[in-house]
């Protein structure tokens, strides 16, 4: 009797000659990656001074003594603050149909718009040039800032996913059956429309019946293809392999209406992770260049370790008229991992019709 939750697969079929169709648009805005935030310039990048000095080789080619401590001015650092804009709105329009009474297929097909500002805000730290303000400078007058800014939007298909669902063990209680999709790389990787890769999913797929509430669960395994030579020209990252998992219960308030919680995630194994590192810079000065000093910067590195995303889901379906559904829902982190946002919110309708 329920209409069941809205990102956790029902291990339900819809039955031999039934048709279910429909489209769900989801706004993201994004604000952080992982505990830094995107709004705020927390991501800071430090570049050392080139080892340029003494002399160059007979190719016009820097030749330093590895130290960038002589000459002195090599002490001084660029200091780059990153803040992101970064929103995402996409229509998925879906179809599924039964094939068989414990067979389904299906399709999704999304349309993606990225929109993307982008600020660095550069700034000169003096360590070893304070005397002399016009060896380094962003003007040759002494400035020591300097912005820049850019900005883009992308809209197009994504990824096109086809699915199968095969319930293999069914009764009035509950049901078991196995999953499987297929996920196109025909969305550009290069614009964030696509992941430019071929990814493959498998998964178990469990649902519980207790009158009007219902619980759900789904386990499950992604594979990545190799990315696309395009992609790897720009420098965009191969999707790794994942493991995904959800779990859900919906209630029945009303013979038209179902609210749902879910826990839905994502785990992947050795991904490079962005950390604090303190950045110890040694460097001399201008008016004492045979004392060596130590300044320590807030800087990031990269580790490898696993990353969780799991998201907390708050939903609702309302049956409108009919077999017409309207589906809402509000997401929200349940980690810190990755490039996250405080909530996410999404709407859409269905319609199921067949014999």
């Amino acid at each position: 009797e329920s209409f069941g939750p809205l990102f956790t697969e029902r291990a339900l079929t819809l039955g031999r000659g039934m048709f279910n169709f429909g489209t769900v648009y989801q706004h993201t805005s994004f604000d952080e990656y992982e505990d830094l935030s995107l709004r705020n310039p927390e991501i800071i990048i430090y570049y050392p001074h080139n080892d340029c000095c003494p002399g160059q080789s007979a190719f016009g080619v820097p030749v330093g003594d590895d130290s960038l401590l002589n000459p002195a001015f090599e002490g001084d650092v660029l200091e780059n603050a990153l803040t992101l804009d970064l929103r995402t709105d996409t229509f998925a329009f879906f179809a599924s149909t039964g094939i068989t009474n414990t067979l389904d297929i299906g399709a999704v097909v999304p349309i993606v718009r990225v929109k993307l500002d982008a600020r660095v805000d550069r700034r000169i730290i003096r360590l070893a040039t304070e005397s002399n303000p016009l060896v380094h400078s962003f003007d040759n007058a002494g400035a020591t800032t300097q912005t820049s800014t850019a900005s883009g939007t992308a809209v197009g298909v994504g990824d096109v996913l086809l699915r199968g669902k095969y319930q293999f063990l069914g009764g009035g209680s509950g049901a078991l059956a196995v999953g499987a999709e297929l996920r196109l790389p025909t969305g550009d990787e290069t614009e964030l429309l696509g992941t430019g890769t071929t990814q493959g999913r498998i998964g178990l797929l469990a649902t519980g019946m207790m009158g009007a509430a219902s619980v759900h669960g789904n386990i499950g395994y992604t594979f990545s293809g190799d990315r696309s030579e395009e992609a790897a020209a720009s420098f965009v990252p191969a999707p790794l392999n994942e493991l995904n998992y959800g779990v859900a219960t919906d209630v029945v308030l009303h013979p038209r209406v179902t609210t749902s919680f879910e826990v839905v995630g994502r785990r992947l194994s050795d991904v490079e992770r962005v950390v604090s590192t303190p950045l110890n810079v040694r460097f001399t000065t201008l008016t004492d260049p045979t004392v060596v000093r130590t300044a320590s910067l807030p800087g990031l590195g990269i580790r490898q370790s696993d990353m969780n995303l799991m998201l907390g889901v708050g939903g609702v379906r309302i049956n409108l008229a009919r077999t017409l559904l309207l589906n809402a829902a509000v997401l929200w982190p349940f980690s810190e991992d990755g490039l996250h946002n405080r909530t996410t919110a999404s709407i859409g309708v269905d319609y199921t019709f067949g014999r």
